[in-house]
Formats: C-alpha cells, sequence, structure tokens
C-alpha cells in the first residue's frame, strides 16, 4: 500500500511558545511570597537628636564649639549648637526662651550660673623679640602708653605699637580688669594710640608682622606667629590671667542642657577643656 505525502506549506503550525498555565498550588505559593515581602516591617528612621541651643560670645565660642564637637561623638543623640551672640544680649535671649544654655565670663546675677572652664589671657610679642617675661608693673606700662620705646627694656630699638581690641568691646574690657584689677578706671586704661583689632585673627596677624608689637590674646587664639611674655609680680615667676567662664540659663538646666553641662564638668568634658583653655581645679 502506498501512503499518501502530506504537503507542508508555508502556512505550516508551529508549537506555541506560551508557557503552560501554573498549577493551582504554584501560583498559591508565589502569591503568598510577594505578600510576605509586601508585609515585611520596614526599619524604623533614627530619632531626632535633641537639640541644646548655645549661646557663646567672642570669648566663650572657643570652648563652646571645643565643648560642642566633643560632645557629639560622645552622644549623638544630642546636638549641642553654638550660636554666636553679644554678651549684653544673653539674658534677655534666655529669658525668651530662644536658647537653652549660654557660655559667659560674666553672668547676669539673675541667672543660673556654674563653673566650667577658665580661659587664659596672654601677652603677645613678635617671635623676634628678645624679652624673656615682664613684670606686671612694666606690661602695664606699655598697654598705657606710658613706656613708648623698646629700649627702655633692653629690647633693642623700636617704638612700642600696642595692638588691642575695641576698649568698649568685651575683650577690651576683660583684658582691662585683668591687667589692672580695681585700679582706677583712668588709670586702667589702654593707650588710645594702639592699633585696633577687630577679631583675634587680626590682632594676631598685625603683632606677628611688626617686630616692635605687643598685644594680647585669648588662650585658644595663641599659635606659632606670636610669642607669649610671661607676667611675673611680686616675687612670682609667673601670672597667670584667667577669666571664670559659666555655663548659665534662665532657672536650672533640666533635660538634655542639664546633661551636657553634667557631662562638661566631669572628667571627660575637662580634659577637653584642658586642650585649649584651663580645667576646673579638682574638689
Amino acid at each position: 500500500m502506498t501512503i499518501p505525502a502530506v504537503q507542508l506549506g508555508p502556512r505550516a503550525p508551529r508549537l506555541s511558545g506560551a508557557r503552560p498555565p501554573l498549577s493551582a498550588a504554584a501560583g498559591l505559593l508565589l502569591t503568598g511570597l510577594f505578600c510576605a515581602a509586601c508585609a515585611a516591617p520596614r526599619p524604623s528612621p533614627p530619632p531626632t537628636p535633641a537639640l541644646v541651643r548655645l549661646l557663646v560670645t567672642d570669648l566663650t565660642e572657643p570652648l563652646g564649639w571645643d565643648l560642642a564637637l566633643a560632645y557629639a561623638e560622645a552622644n549623638p543623640a544630642v546636638v549641642v549648637a553654638p550660636l554666636l551672640a553679644p554678651a549684653g544680649s544673653l539674658a534677655a535671649e534666655l529669658a525668651a526662651g530662644r536658647a537653652d544654655l549660654a557660655l559667659t565670663a560674666d553672668p547676669d546675677p539673675a541667672l543660673f550660673a556654674t563653673p566650667v572652664a577658665y580661659l587664659p589671657w596672654t601677652v603677645v610679642v613678635h617671635p623676634g623679640n628678645p624679652l624673656a617675661a615682664l613684670d606686671l608693673d612694666t606690661a602695664r606700662a606699655l598697654f598705657a602708653g606710658q613706656l613708648t620705646e623698646w629700649t627702655a627694656l633692653g629690647a633693642g630699638p623700636g617704638q612700642v605699637q600696642v595692638v588691642a581690641r575695641a576698649a568698649d568691646s568685651t575683650a577690651g574690657q576683660a583684658f582691662a580688669a585683668l591687667l589692672w584689677g580695681a585700679a582706677p578706671a583712668a588709670e586702667a586704661a589702654v593707650t588710645r594710640a594702639a592699633r585696633l583689632a577687630p577679631t583675634w585673627d587680626a590682632l594676631r596677624a598685625m603683632v606677628a608682622e611688626n617686630p616692635s608689637a605687643v598685644g594680647y590674646l585669648i588662650g585658644p587664639a595663641l599659635d606659632g606667629s606670636v610669642r607669649p611674655l610671661p607676667l611675673r609680680a611680686e616675687g612670682r615667676p609667673a601670672l597667670a590671667l584667667r577669666q571664670l567662664l559659666a555655663a548659665a540659663s534662665a532657672g536650672e538646666p533640666t533635660g538634655a542642657a542639664r546633661d551636657f553641662v553634667a557631662w562638661a564638668q566631669g572628667s571627660a568634658g575637662q580634659a577637653v577643656a584642658a586642650e585649649r583653655h584651663a580645667a576646673l581645679e579638682p574638689r
């Protein structure tokens, strides 16, 4: 018997490329996995750090930043934000609730205040000045304009050029009080012939570039471009000029502000303060 041939034309049927339908069990399994992924809990965002608003002045800004940066490493859950403000506005800002704490060298009697560190001051001259130290009375005469020639001190030729902050500034008033103490106001004044510097950086640069200059700096502003001159008085080899800095608030601090002050007064905070300031004496 002869089997008839089958002609396969151009439209011969092909096998379908579609996947066979999923079984009911497989479909349920995939659906369950998808729903489980959707229902998985997302990680909670980190909590918002507590904010401590810390007012600082021209004198206390370096300590404020030193403590704030160190505290951020020790306690990331709290942000201490130093805010520069005029010294005369601190009490009003605290009373209005626009800040939690203030670092100040002259706390208002109406405020709660507790000590944090000491701010050191130093008389500075050009690195080429040959003097090793100054008597306190000599330093007063220099800054008052009563000694005008370096030859009178054996420091070589040249007219003394006093460099200072403005007499009515917080810095100028603080230095006069430290250098002259309770002397009458007419005597406790830097000469009007002084060159005035608007900032600590400017004062340091003006002394560094003038071999005849004498000025003063707070400890945190001191660097190798100028040379500090120790002061001597009443037979003591060194006389420290320093101011007590305090943390102040409208009332006794609470919460994160209280924790920050306690840390600053503790061993960790005092170690930070001692790097560029002077730590409190042990109790």
